[in-house]
């Protein structure tokens, strides 16, 4: 096997990236940082559209009440205005002869 370089002696400094490979390792890594949060939250949001879509055509439609109007009564009311116990029945309520 031949190498160009020789090892690295312990002590000895290596030398730091240049300033243009520096500047273009950390673009990168932005890049590949921001299209991974972009393939993360675009389906998300696609999801999320979706659904609303799905709840909004599936949700029970408003219910208007319209109130009926008085009706008009042909007879007058055959309820009594008091209440007393019939005469022919024995009440449930009067005590019990002994």
């Amino acid at each position: 096997m031949s190498h160009d370089a020789a090892p690295p002696k312990p002590g000895e400094v290596h030398p730091a990236l240049s300033g243009r490979k520096a500047m273009a390792f950390v673009l990168v890594l932005i890049a590949a940082a921001a299209a991974v949060a972009i393939l993360g939250i675009v389906p998300r949001v696609r999801a999320r559209t979706t659904l609303q879509q799905q709840t909004d055509q599936l949700a029970i439609p408003d219910v208007l009440v319209r109130r009926p109007p008085p009706a008009r009564s042909r007879k007058r009311s055959s309820c009594p205005r008091t209440c007393r116990p019939s005469p022919t029945r024995p009440s449930t309520l009067a005590p019990a002869a002994t």
